[in-house]
């Protein structure tokens, strides 16, 4: 139910719209435009939400172009980085403590190519 925007959506076109990432299928995706390779996504939960799993994967058929990312939550006031890491491919979990927010952003901070997310989802583990 999360609300999903994009710094970047390739050609402005809805098929690759930020949507893409939160739509439960994994042969759909958000993608920006060739020459950016560091865009954002942002998922607007519309309430604070508590989470400590996150998914991310990347659509395969176009080939690996996420080299490093990162995770961060909105406090209200800022954005707050939460996590980061290397590679998506398949499927990259990122798990961690708790964390209480009403938005989480993935930032692309290193990309091969244009990224192409087919997945950004939220879980909570119960520990």
């Amino acid at each position: 139910g999360a609300k999903a925007a994009a710094s970047n959506v390739r050609g402005s076109d809805e098929q690759f719209a930020a949507t893409r990432v939160n739509d439960g299928d994994r042969n759909t995706y958000w993608c920006a435009d060739d020459a950016q390779l560091t865009p954002e996504v942002t998922l607007d939960l519309g309430k604070k939400t508590t989470f400590n799993v996150v998914s991310l994967r990347e659509y395969l058929p176009l080939g690996l172009r996420v080299d490093d990312w990162a995770l961060d939550q909105w406090d209200g006031s800022a954005w707050k980085e939460f996590a980061k890491g290397t590679g998506i491919g398949n499927r990259r979990l990122w798990r961690g403590d708790d964390v209480t927010t009403d938005k989480v952003r993935l930032r692309i901070t290193k990309a091969a190519a244009c990224p192409a997310v087919a997945e950004f989802a939220l879980h909570v583990e119960a520990k």
